[in-house]
């Protein structure tokens, strides 16, 4: 699992649009989740699905139907975290265990759900054994000489602990993109980069 992270409004927030785009167009089969993403031309190998609540469950139920349908997608791109909600909590009287009571958990409910939310998409991403690449908005305002951290994304900031990699970009002119890979499990973390955008 991946998470990106970039500034509204700017280009380098379609990244994940531009990506399932890219991989979809390498022959890969990409399943783009972007609710908010207006109606386009069909592209090969890239299914659009506008779900109107977006959960981890209702994501998987899509993913596993493809994948009945002898459709299974490579790559799962979810644009953006902030239009994931939680999927209700399962009632479950049998395995309750008042050490694990939730009402114990001091965290802002909000975090909790951030939390659970990375947590099902890594799951998904395990269990079906494909990418899942989530983009995410930075929410803190950020000056053009102070570094992004991880902290810059709120509450998709919970996205680090699940993640595999987790990328900051910022646009450094009109033609580069500054990279900060905040965590990388396969490769040197933190480490900055600018590429071509």
């Amino acid at each position: 699992m991946v998470g990106i992270g970039a500034h509204r409004g700017h280009r380098e927030a379609a990244a994940g649009i531009a990506l399932a785009l890219h991989t979809a167009g390498s022959g890969h089969s990409t399943l783009l989740f972007a609710p908010e993403l207006p109606a386009r031309n069909a592209v090969p190998n890239l299914r659009i699905e506008r779900p109107t609540v977006m959960t981890p469950e209702r994501i998987r139920e899509i993913v596993t139907t493809r994948i009945a349908l002898r459709q299974r997608p490579d790559v799962v791109v979810v644009d953006h975290f902030a239009l994931l909600r939680p999927d209700p909590p399962a009632y479950e009287p049998d395995s309750y265990d008042p050490w694990d009571d939730p009402a114990e958990d001091k965290r802002d409910p909000a975090v909790q759900e951030a939390d659970e939310i990375g947590r099902q998409l890594k799951l998904l991403a395990t269990r079906h054994d494909l990418a899942v690449v989530v983009m995410a908005h930075v929410t803190h305002p950020v000056s053009r000489t102070e570094a992004l951290t991880v902290d810059h994304l709120g509450l998709a900031a919970s996205l680090e602990y699940d993640a595999d990699a987790v990328l900051l970009l910022r646009r450094a002119d009109d033609r580069r993109v500054d990279v900060h890979v905040a965590k990388n499990r396969t490769g040197p973390a933190p480490h900055r980069f600018t590429t071509d955008w």
